[in-house]
């Protein structure tokens, strides 16, 4: 006697399982690919910052050299004056202590645009290399799309997009649980042969062969899945709050860059208007009178440090708007050039 048999079972998803699970997998790699765009604007505003840095310091090094071959000029002219006996050495050491003074703020400057110069590289991920080539170019007057455009443009963000799709995704991920509250039923096949041999009294012999189907649907007693659905529902209103959060977290970001920018768009107007001119007019007219002994020493160091304060002044401002420019465009996630001033998305 033999008995041989085989089988092959097969589980049938019902309610569209898997079409549920496909959903669930392509919304969450949608809202990867939001946060994957969320970084690359991050990033994208971070070497904005440190570019613009760069160049700003590059502006102050201008103005320290500026400032240091200006007094190199002062303490020829005082140590030619004193040694004709018409001002006493006061002046020169004055002007020596001045344009060491300058030279130390170069050697800090330079320091300082190395550092800008490693922190840029590591953000683009290019070799260090010290002259490397920032544009010189510095921005001029800035027209500002209208507020409105850049809110409604903001609205497109990836950070409210990816929060958006996270929303997507739980509803997509309750459709699912809804569907496996039933379990899926069983389908199988099954063939079976037994054999029986006889030898005494008599030689008798018995095939028997079965073979079919068979289907198992397991029955639902319990309702299952509830505590998971409670937990789902809740994973919704959470993620449509924190969409809210964002979108009211994107609006003031945008309001509160619009108004840094559009306040040292005025500032750099005003250094605009002549000003600085003006002032570099007085350091060329004092540094001619010292050396006729038209004035003194303390009358030139005041007027040159008029000079300093009011560029360096305007380097800060232009510092400060720089940094707000660069936290608008990312605000709006694009340079405001490209910004349509019709508010359209």
């Amino acid at each position: 006697e033999y008995n041989f048999s085989a089988g092959v079972d097969q589980t049938v998803p019902i309610l569209g399982k898997i079409s549920k699970r496909i959903a669930v997998a392509k919304e969450e790699l949608a809202r990867a690919e939001w946060e994957l765009h969320d970084t690359e604007r991050r990033l994208i505003a971070e070497v904005k910052r440190t570019f613009r840095n760069a160049q700003v310091v590059g502006e102050r090094i201008g103005l320290a050299n500026s400032l240091a071959s200006l007094n190199q000029r002062l303490f020829e002219i005082a140590k030619a004056r004193f040694n004709k006996g018409e001002v006493s050495e006061l002046d020169v050491h004055q002007f020596e202590i001045e344009l060491k003074q300058r030279q130390q703020e170069v050697k800090v400057l330079l320091s300082e645009r190395t550092s800008a110069l490693l922190e840029l590289s590591r953000l683009l991920n290019i070799p260090y290399k010290e002259d490397l080539m920032l544009s010189s170019e510095i921005a001029g007057e800035l027209e500002l799309p209208p507020l409105t455009s850049l809110l409604n443009v903001a609205q497109n963000r990836p950070d409210i997009k990816a929060a958006q799709t996270e929303v997507s995704v739980i509803e997509k991920e309750h459709k699912l649980i809804l569907a496996e509250r039933w379990d899926d039923p069983n389908v199988g096949f099954f063939f079976s042969r037994e054999k029986s041999v006889f030898d005494e009294p008599i030689e008798l012999s018995d095939i028997d062969s079965f073979a079919g189907v068979r289907i198992t649907v397991p029955l639902p007693l319990f309702y299952r899945k509830e505590g998971e659905l409670a937990q789902n529902l809740a994973g919704i209103k959470s993620a449509e709050a924190r969409v809210l959060a964002e979108t009211v977290r994107v609006d003031r970001e945008v309001r509160d860059a619009y108004q840094k920018v559009e306040a040292q768009i005025g500032i750099l107007k005003n250094y605009q208007a002549g000003i600085i001119e003006m002032v570099e007019k007085n350091v060329e007219l004092a540094e001619k009178a010292y050396s006729m002994g038209l004035t003194n020493v303390v009358q030139l160091i005041q007027v040159q440090q008029q000079f300093f304060n009011l560029k360096d002044a305007r380097l800060d401002a232009l510092r400060i708007y720089y940094q707000a420019l660069s936290d608008l465009e990312a605000g709006v996630n694009m340079p405001l050039s490209e910004v349509p001033t019709d508010g359209g998305l």
